[in-house]
């Protein structure tokens, strides 16, 4: 994908490009397995800013396909935050393996087997809310201790040195 996008034909196939990726992220964290998420902020930002440059017409086609990459998106969310809180819960228990860290999602209480919910179909979410749910960080409890200068030096010169040798004792 690139941030040169020339018109709406572009930007449906980089659009599609990106729900795939999001739908392949989705399913490699249900499976247990790390996924490389650093680039996918900075094409949904290209997406969106060259989607709210062209003209409203030309701009409406792509409310139901933004709409699914929301909800993937969304689901992504999820996914990491059960991922992130097993690792949590891992580490209260003492230091965690790999295998435990990794492992894939437990299925849904009931037995149920756990289910990859197609972007297309998931329920709509506001998109603001995997954004809102990152945590702050929490405000300081304590004074930060006060500057001090550091000492000056004393106009005093510090001792010489012993003009003696060894070879003089």
């Amino acid at each position: 994908m690139t941030t040169d996008l020339r018109g709406p034909d572009d930007l449906a196939s980089d659009l599609e490009k990106t729900a795939s990726v999001v739908a392949t992220a989705l399913r490699l964290v249900n499976d247990g397995r790390a996924v490389d998420l650093a680039a996918l902020e900075g094409k949904v930002a290209v997406l969106c800013k060259a989607i709210a440059a062209l003209p409203r017409d030309q701009g409406r086609r792509f409310l139901d396909p933004l709409d699914s990459l929301i909800r993937g998106l969304d689901l992504l969310e999820e996914a990491l935050r059960l991922r992130f809180d097993r690792l949590l819960d891992a580490m209260g228990e003492g230091a965690p393996d790999r295998a435990t860290v990794l492992a894939p999602i437990a299925p849904p209480p009931g037995g149920a087997a756990p289910v990859l919910v197609d972007p297309h179909q998931a329920v709509p979410r506001k998109a603001v809310r995997a954004y809102d749910r990152i945590p702050s960080l929490p405000p300081m409890t304590a004074e930060p201790a006060p500057f001090e200068e550091p000492a000056e030096e004393s106009s005093e010169d510090p001792p010489a040195a012993d003009p003696t040798t060894a070879e003089d004792r």
